[in-house]
């Protein structure tokens, strides 16, 4: 009887479940069969540009996904994050400035912004980044932990002291950080250990997507080469027996110049197309330790095709375009020649700067003004400058989030053409972006709890301690349940409340009748049960009976 009531409950539950699962579940394509990536799939330039007692934050954002979102994040909510510690802890805080931030993911999910005290973030991708082992300290995906430092701090020195209090986790990226006095550094994870540039060790106020070290060494030194790098091949194939090496730079391919900006993958494949095998065709490289260039003939391989075909290939190869380099020789450069003029002369410098580093898949420009509480910006599909002045938000909790898409058609100072939150919008960009996000695969309902989660955030500006403890790192009042679970079962009981209700008592009602059939049980014990079926319903009926499946067998035993 029990395992037929099991069965249908929890088969009710998925049938329920699963058909907007399926429905809105993204397809997405094996990054490891992708050869030749696009050399801008995935770049982004970010400097400050000293001004006097300040420095103007700029950021260009290269991603082929263009759509965005721009929130006022409020003061005095309190936030949770939805991973433990290895000793169990989750951080939580409550925010302790208000912000304006551009957002990928979605709400909370921070890749650029500045605060009401004028510290500025930009994030970037790095490909050698390696994250810090799980420990003690609360974990922090990558855009959370930009919107944790935004909330609670005001100076570069705050955010550096940070990490010994929350990790970076899930992080592919790294970061540029300043604050209003002109302050900043570079932040980088590597080897699992923070990296940091600072004052004399940061001589340019500027950051791509190659590690800081590398950037500043090949700028000072002028080694800066149009061209893409191999990073890896055959090393029995036909490029490693022309003598192309790991760290060769290719200039040209049959005489045609590699371009940053052109999808490598589509030219190879091109190529390819129109050669047979055993056929030349002439590389122009820079070899690593090598000033000029030097061609070779490469003698193409051959491939069978799952259809039975010959074609021409050039083995596995690797390839990384220098476009990072190129950016910030430019942005440094740039940086260097800048005299401090008037804020309305820096901020369009900056935005000339971005011009100059700008890629064709560039989507978004964004100039922080930190003197003035101005956040500027113009997108691919809106060119059209416009600022939100902060000085006239309102950051109260008590009062709706704003929002806005990146790309509206709106001009000059938008501070009022903002917004009212919209879950149905915040919802939909987060969905889209997930589907067209390689590397993320994160299914529609996680998703949707996710959002369901960060949205649920409450505002504590009522409570004199809370507002004393803003931008500190609360060390109690842990949750009882684990965020996750809480916030897929508050997810799946929104969409489900009509049906799920009736199965969460009836789940309820067979386990009250089970434990009261179990007179040795602790009081105790018996009300963890009632909570955990009442939390997660038929999913907790399950986690009982098998609990106790393993319990009889234990004794068997």
């Amino acid at each position: 009887m029990k395992t037929k009531l099991l069965c249908g409950i929890i088969l009710l539950s998925v049938v329920l479940i699963r058909p907007d699962l399926s429905a809105a579940s993204p397809t997405s394509t094996d990054a490891t069969a992708r050869r030749f990536p696009a050399a801008t799939d995935q770049a982004c330039t970010s400097f400050c540009l000293n001004n006097g007692d300040h420095c103007v934050f700029g950021a260009n954002q290269d991603n082929l996904i263009a759509a965005g979102l721009l929130f006022v994040n409020k003061r005095h909510v309190l936030k949770t994050a939805w991973d433990p510690s290895t000793s169990g802890e989750y951080a939580r805080w409550i925010s302790k400035y208000g912000s304006v931030t551009f957002v990928h993911a979605g709400y909370q999910l921070a890749w650029a912004g500045m605060n009401e005290a004028g510290l500025m973030i930009s994030t970037m991708a790095l490909g050698v980044t390696e994250n810090p082992a799980p420990d003690e300290r609360p974990p922090l995906s990558s855009s959370f932990w930009v919107q944790y430092q935004l909330d609670n701090h005001s100076t570069v020195d705050e955010v550096l002291a940070s990490e010994s209090e929350v990790r970076i986790a899930d992080t592919v990226d790294h970061y540029l950080v300043c604050d209003r006095t002109g302050d900043c550094a570079t932040i980088e994870f590597l080897e699992g250990e923070l990296v940091y540039h600072r004052g004399e060790t940061l001589p340019a106020k500027a950051l791509t997507n190659s590690t800081y070290q590398e950037l500043v060494s090949v700028w000072r030194e002028g080694r800066v080469r149009s061209g893409v790098t191999v990073h890896s091949l055959d090393y029995d194939g036909p490029l490693a027996r022309a003598g192309i090496q790991v760290g060769d730079l290719i200039v040209a391919v049959d005489g045609i110049q590699l371009s940053v900006d052109q999808s490598l993958e589509e030219f190879f494949y091109q190529l390819l197309s129109t050669h047979e095998p055993g056929e030349e065709v002439e590389f122009t490289i820079n070899p690593q330790a090598a000033q000029s260039t030097v061609t070779v003939a490469v003698e193409l391989g051959a491939r069978i095709t799952e259809e039975g075909e010959e074609v021409a290939s050039l083995g596995m190869l690797g390839l990384s375009s220098n476009t990072s380099l190129v950016r910030f020789a430019a942005a440094a450069d740039r940086l260097q020649a800048f005299e401090p003029a008037s804020s309305e002369e820096a901020v369009s410098y900056a935005f000339a700067t971005l011009d100059a580093v700008a890629q064709a898949a560039t989507a978004w420009s964004v100039v922080l003004d930190p003197a003035n509480l101005r956040v500027y910006f113009r997108t691919s599909e809106n060119p059209l400058i416009r600022f939100v002045d902060l000085g006239v938000l309102d950051f109260s909790c008590h009062t709706p989030v704003m929002m806005l898409d990146v790309h509206a058609d709106v001009s000059g100072d938008i501070s009022d053409s903002l917004v009212v939150y919209s879950r149905e919008v915040s919802l939909d960009h987060t969905l889209n972006f997930v589907e067209q996000y390689e590397l993320l695969d994160l299914p529609p309902l996680l998703a949707d709890a996710l959002l369901g989660g960060l949205e649920s955030f409450p505002c504590v500006a009522g409570e004199a301690d809370a507002v004393e403890e803003a931008g500190l790192l609360l060390k109690d009042g842990m949750p009882l349940l684990p965020p996750r679970v809480k916030w897929v079962g508050l997810t799946v009981l929104r969409r489900l409340w009509p049906v799920w209700i009736p199965l969460t008592l009836l789940s309820l009602a067979f386990v009250i009748y089970r434990l009261a059939r179990r007179p040795g049980l602790s009081w105790g014990r018996r009300l963890a049960w009632v909570l955990v079926v009442t939390a997660i319903g038929p999913f907790g009926l399950l986690v009982y009976l098998l609990a106790h499946r393993k319990r009889r067998m234990e004794k068997a035993a």
